[in-house]
């Protein structure tokens, strides 16, 4: 958590933008922005859950959308 705070400190801002629940798995679209950047980039992460459970046991960085969405249908439902 100190390194986002450090980061937050020199104006790099996180903004969940996309939630897409698929069963056991989970994609979360971030746009990512910083003061020197030309413009922000969006980034997705996969997380996938313990059957049953509020525990992640997984988490992957994906290329782009359609690259989380086919990755969460191996792994969700």
């Amino acid at each position: 958590m100190g390194r986002l705070a450090h980061l937050h400190e020199q104006g790099r801002r996180f903004e969940a933008f996309d939630f897409i629940d698929n069963g056991d798995a989970v994609v979360v679209g971030l746009r990512i922005s910083e003061p020197d950047w030309s413009g922000s980039i969006e980034a997705f992460k996969l997380f996938t859950f313990r059957q049953g459970a509020d525990v992640v046991i997984g988490m992957l960085d994906c290329t782009d959308r359609d690259d989380a969405l086919s990755a969460s249908r191996s792994v969700g439902g």
